[in-house]
Order: structure tokens, then C-alpha cells, then sequence
């Protein structure tokens, strides 16, 4: 769970989240589009379809000298990626349904913004964590330096 604080509560030892209705965010100042003012989040895992999906999206054709190259830009991937991980904004009579878009996600509050970019760092970290402690179960670290 993600509380008001944007920090995830580690549900106990063993347990899986499977259920990423729980992954909910309080806004600070709140998301106004068209004449709603939404004041929460609801937050989903990443699919391998947001990320191929956001790399192409990340990505330009660019001109240099004679060359023609295509450059992804990291800052437009990350915005990709979080712009696809709100599953809906809550807070007026019916949900507005994600993702949301690059001009909707920009309407955010700065507050907001950290708020929500410190939220996904967290579930990216607490989504990590089975495959950590899988390799760790099996005599090495994730950091594969062979140290338990």
C-alpha cells in the first residue's frame, strides 16, 4: 500500500501483491481536467507493453550532417513510463480512466509530480525485491560479488 506519505507498506514476509488496486496516492494539490479536480492516483505495475511501447514513443529521427540517426531520450522515456503506470485519477463523480497523457501528466503540480515520481520508484524498488531475494536464497547477492 502506498500511504500518504508516498511510501509503500510491505505487506508481510512472503505475501504477493497481486491485487494493484491497493496501489493508491493521495494528491497534494490535486489534477484539474475539464471542470473535475482529482485529489487521488491509482497506480498499476508496468507491462513489458509500457515499455517497448514507451521506447518508441521515447524515440526521434534526428538529422546529423549527412546521417540520419534515432536517438531515444531518456527524460521522455521515464515520462512514458510514469504516465502509463496511473491506472485512473480519482476524486469526481467517475474515475478518469489512464494513462494519461504527456499534456495531462504535465498539468500536475511539481508537489505532485515528486510525490508520484517518489510513489513508482518505490513499487519499481518493492517489485525488485522477489528476484533479490531469490538470488539471495540461492548463496549470492544481487550485486553478484558471490557475498551472501
Amino acid at each position: 500500500m502506498i500511504d500518504k506519505n508516498a511510501v509503500i507498506t510491505v505487506p508481510e514476509k512472503g505475501a504477493a501483491i497481486t491485487n494493484t488496486d491497493r496501489y493508491r496516492l493521495s494528491l497534494l494539490d490535486g489534477l484539474s481536467l475539464g471542470t473535475v479536480t482529482y485529489t487521488g492516483v491509482l497506480l498499476r505495475d508496468l507491462t513489458a507493453r509500457d515499455v517497448l511501447d514507451a521506447q518508441a514513443d521515447a524515440e526521434r529521427v534526428v538529422r546529423s550532417g549527412e546521417k540520419v540517426l534515432l536517438v531515444g531520450s531518456p527524460a521522455r522515456m521515464g515520462a512514458e513510463l510514469l504516465r502509463r503506470q496511473i491506472k485512473s485519477l480519482e476524486g469526481g463523480d467517475a474515475p478518469y480512466q489512464g494513462p494519461l497523457s504527456l499534456d495531462e501528466l504535465g498539468r500536475l503540480s511539481v508537489r505532485d509530480l515528486d510525490r508520484l515520481q517518489a510513489a513508482v520508484d518505490a513499487l519499481d524498488v518493492y517489485a525488485s525485491l522477489p528476484h533479490t531475494e531469490a538470488v539471495t536464497a540461492r548463496g549470492r547477492d544481487a550485486g553478484g560479488d558471490g557475498k551472501p
